[in-house]
């Protein structure tokens, strides 16, 4: 599962520092989603067996797309899941929902509903596949979801999800998976929210320079070092991969506009030499003309594999975790 644009984009301006209070929180909420929704998928790939495909972040429908945070097809039928991921406590009853004891207004519904009113007008007619179901899954750390018989939809609370893999694979055969996932893929639509615009203000107050991939502390100069050590954590990176890791990070913030040797320069705070990021730019970027490249955000997935930013899941998502993993 890869960040949306909008998730790594705004991780990369928090680190630089140049995010307002509204945006912050924005991060704050996207990073929680991100995390609730690595976690579910996780879980599922774990512990599920025999016949199946999981989908995530499908977009059906071309005017005003509806977005589904994973479908389960399997033999079955097929599964829609919205994930949530809440740092307090959600208690449901007599139709009002409470957050940390406290009454929340917000109708945790309305995507579920949209969703599958979406989906099921999308295959409406295809043969949709009448053992559809929905739930609203919590992968909230501590099961701290509780509600009472007035709840109108599935539910499933991580304590839930062994025993719901258990009665998939154990119920009877109904659908070919391949034919139930071509179907489906024949109705997804791209991502039309994406791109996170990258505004004047935030170059202005963008700092520059190259930072440390395990702890983020800034390093100093590159000029003729093979190795740079942090002298905060002593992780030691190769100066080569260290600065096309930060070109990848700038090619994020552009989105779809062309790189410029100049930019790039300024970027890094000019901590390489001017040789240097030439060679690192005509080995690793199509020129398109003299000190200007193809962005290959957008067309290239491994730029993502390249910046491993901000969290290397398997390592610190573990280690902060662990003891609440499934």
């Amino acid at each position: 599962m890869q960040m949306t644009h909008e998730l790594l984009t705004l991780e990369i301006l928090d680190h630089r520092q140049c995010l307002g209070a509204g945006q912050t929180e924005r991060l704050h909420a996207l990073r929680q989603g991100y995390w609730g929704e690595w976690e579910f998928q996780r879980i599922l790939k774990k512990y599920l067996t025999g016949d199946f495909h999981l989908l995530t972040d499908c977009y059906f429908g071309e005017a005003n797309p509806t977005q589904v945070d994973a479908i389960l097809v399997c033999p079955s039928g097929c599964y829609l899941f919205d994930v949530k991921n809440y740092r307090s406590a959600v208690r449901y009853e007599a139709g009002t929902f409470y957050l940390n004891d406290k009454r929340w207004r917000h109708n945790i519904f309305i995507q579920l509903e949209r969703m599958v009113d979406r989906f099921n007008q999308e295959m409406g007619g295809q043969g949709r596949p009448q053992g559809t179901q929905s739930y609203l899954a919590f992968i909230n750390e501590r099961h701290q979801v509780t509600v009472d018989s007035t709840w109108p939809y599935g539910i499933l609370r991580r304590n839930d999800i062994w025993g719901f893999l258990k009665g998939v694979a154990q119920a009877p055969t109904r659908y070919h998976t391949d034919r139930l996932l071509s179907l489906f893929q024949g109705k997804l639509v791209a991502n039309p929210y994406e791109k996170c615009q990258v505004t004047t203000d935030h170059w202005l107050r963008m700092e520059g320079g190259i930072y440390c991939w395990r702890c983020r502390a800034q390093l100093g100069d590159s000029y003729r070092r093979r190795k740079i050590a942090c002298k905060s954590c002593g992780f030691v990176e190769d100066s080569e991969s260290l600065l096309l890791r930060h070109l990848c990070e700038l090619a994020v913030l552009l989105y779809d506009q062309p790189l410029s040797f100049s930019l790039a320069r300024k970027f890094l705070s000019e901590q390489c030499s001017n040789r240097s990021l030439h060679r690192l730019l005509n080995q690793n970027f199509e020129r398109i003309k003299r000190n200007t490249y193809h962005n290959p955000f957008k067309t290239n997935p491994e730029i993502y594999q390249r910046i491993v930013w901000p969290i290397d899941l398997d390592r610190d998502y573990y280690r902060i975790h662990q003891k609440f993993l499934t």
